[in-house]
C-alpha cells in the first residue's frame, strides 16, 4: 500500500514527501551530502511533465536545485506551445543537436531537410515541416538568438543567419518566411526583431534585412507579404512597431521605412 501511495505522488507531481531512495536513488551523489534529494526530486519533476508533454523530452542531467528545475521546466512548455500538441523538437548548438535531445526526423515533414538545412544552427526546431530547403536555417542563431522555428522557413536560405551576430529574432511559426531568402539576416547584426508568424514574411526576400542594427516588433496576420515587401524596416538603428492585419503587402510595399535611425509606429490593416 505504502509502494502504491509512492508511486500515486510521483504521477502527480508531488514529491514533498518522498524520500531520495523513493524518488530516485540513482541521481544520489555520494560525494555532495544534501544535494541528492533535490536532484532527484528535480528528476521526477520532469518524468511527470514527459509524461504530460511528450515533446517536452529533453533535460539536462545533474539539475543543481528546484529553481532550475522549474525554470527548464517552463521553457520546455513554452517551446511545446509553439511546435503544438504532441510535435517534437530539436534543440541544436552550432549545428549539433544537444545532449539527450531528440534526433530531427530529416524529410519535408520533420525540420532541417535540404543541403545544409540547418549547418551551424543554434535554436529550436519543431518537427512540423521547419527549415526545408537548401541551406533554410543555415548559421540562425549563430552568435545571435532565434527562438523556435515551427512550420516556417521553406525554401532555399529562407531563414539564412536570422538573428546571427549578436542579432536576436523571436518564434517564427505559422507558416512564415516562405520562399526564397524570405526571413534572410532578420534580426542579423545587432538589429531586435519580434516573433514572425501567421503566414508573414511570405515570398522571395519578404523580409530581407528587416531590423539589421534597428528594432522591429511582431509580424504577424499574412503581413509582409510580396516580392521585397518589407526590405529595409528597421535598417541601420530604425525603429518600427509592430506590422499585422495584413499590412505592407505587395512588391517592396514597406521598403526603406526607419531607414538609417528613423522611427515608424505600428503598421496595420494595410
Amino acid at each position: 500500500r505504502q509502494q502504491q501511495q509512492q508511486q500515486q505522488q510521483l504521477a502527480a507531481g508531488d514529491v514533498s514527501n518522498l524520500s531520495e531512495a523513493v524518488l530516485d536513488g540513482r541521481t544520489r551523489r555520494a560525494n555532495s551530502p544534501g544535494t541528492g534529494t533535490v536532484v532527484a526530486a528535480s528528476k521526477a519533476l520532469f518524468k511527470t511533465l514527459r509524461k504530460a508533454h511528450p515533446a517536452a523530452h529533453y533535460y539536462p542531467p545533474g539539475l543543481a536545485s528546484d529553481a532550475e528545475a522549474e525554470a527548464i521546466r517552463s521553457r520546455h512548455l513554452a517551446i511545446a506551445d509553439v511546435c503544438g500538441a504532441g510535435v517534437g523538437y530539436t534543440t541544436y548548438a552550432d549545428g549539433v543537436p544537444v545532449a539527450d535531445s531528440i534526433l530531427c526526423p530529416e524529410n519535408e515533414n520533420g525540420c532541417c531537410f535540404g543541403a545544409n538545412a540547418c549547418l551551424a544552427f543554434s535554436g529550436t526546431v519543431c518537427h512540423n515541416g521547419a527549415c526545408i530547403g537548401v541551406g533554410a536555417c543555415r548559421e540562425a542563431g549563430a552568435g545571435g538568438s532565434v527562438g523556435v522555428i515551427s512550420a516556417s522557413c521553406h525554401d532555399s536560405y529562407s531563414c539564412w543567419k536570422a538573428g546571427g551576430e549578436n542579432g536576436g529574432v523571436g518564434n517564427i511559426s505559422d507558416d512564415s518566411c516562405i520562399g526564397e531568402y524570405a526571413c534572410v539576416q532578420v534580426g542579423f547584426n545587432g538589429g531586435s526583431v519580434g516573433d514572425i508568424s501567421e503566414g508573414s514574411c511570405d515570398s522571395d526576400f519578404a523580409c530581407a534585412y528587416m531590423g539589421i542594427g534597428g528594432n522591429v516588433d511582431d509580424i504577424s496576420g499574412n503581413s509582409c507579404v510580396g516580392d521585397s515587401a518589407c526590405n529595409a524596416v528597421g535598417q541601420n538603428g530604425g525603429s518600427v512597431g509592430s506590422i499585422t492585419s495584413s499590412s505592407c503587402v505587395g512588391s517592396s510595399a514597406c521598403q526603406n521605412a526607419a531607414l538609417t535611425n528613423g522611427s515608424v509606429g505600428g503598421i496595420s490593416e494595410g
